[in-house]
């Protein structure tokens, strides 16, 4: 078997672990989230709207609306009922930079505010994945700003990835620990349940390279 099969078998495997993990967290019972709250005070947006992982961090939707971060981009959330404050994904994510946790499909929460990595330290699914999930996030949420510490990145390296639709996020990298390790039981994001025909589209596009 030759290097490019040896890549494409290995993909395949870990889509595997991840289908079989996003299917048990699924399948766990779900508990009733508390009410998420909507009034809150007026609150200014930081000068010209740049925020810093420090000034990102009052918007985690307990006294301020929930903002995140995906590729310097700051988005509002707070629409979603999926992002509930210290439950699930908000507890991750909420008033935090989640680029690289996206790209890893990780639930690790160390994994969040992480900026010391490269786009070399991505596997060509691994980026795949961030850029459709960037897209996903752009099209659902309103952009409020930008994050002052991805000023100079330079995310050219995912515009280059072609990609048949830009709105399936691949899941090919899903942590395979136990969910509910770090999100509370039934606390499911919908926009990633929603997604898991991706599942089937990443062994189709193996299957073809593995032909050609």
């Amino acid at each position: 078997m030759d290097q490019w099969n040896v890549g494409v078998a290995v993909a395949m495997a870990v889509v595997g672990i991840s289908s079989i993990a996003m299917l048990r967290f699924r399948r766990r019972r779900r508990h009733e989230l508390p009410a998420k709250r909507t009034n809150f005070p007026p609150k200014d947006l930081p000068e010209n709207n740049i925020f810093t992982l420090e000034s990102l961090q009052e918007w985690d939707g307990v006294n301020a609306k929930m903002f995140l971060a995906v590729c310097g981009i700051v988005l509002d959330v707070s629409i979603s009922e999926n992002f509930v404050p210290e439950h699930g994904y908000g507890k991750l994510w909420a008033g935090r930079d989640a680029t690289f946790a996206l790209a890893k499909m990780s639930l690790d929460p160390s994994h969040a505010n992480k900026l010391d990595w490269t786009f070399d330290d991505f596997s060509i699914l691994e980026r795949k994945s961030l850029k459709s999930w960037r897209a996903h996030f752009m099209k659902k949420y309103d952009q409020v700003g930008t994050l002052k510490e991805y000023n100079d990145r330079n995310f050219s390296p995912l515009d280059d990835i072609q990609s048949d639709d830009e709105d399936v996020v691949e899941q090919q990298t899903c942590s395979t620990e136990d969910p509910q390790d770090n999100i509370s039981e039934g606390e499911v994001d919908s926009d990633m349940v929603d997604l898991s025909d991706s599942v089937a589209n990443i062994r189709q596009e193996a299957a073809m390279a593995d032909v050609e």
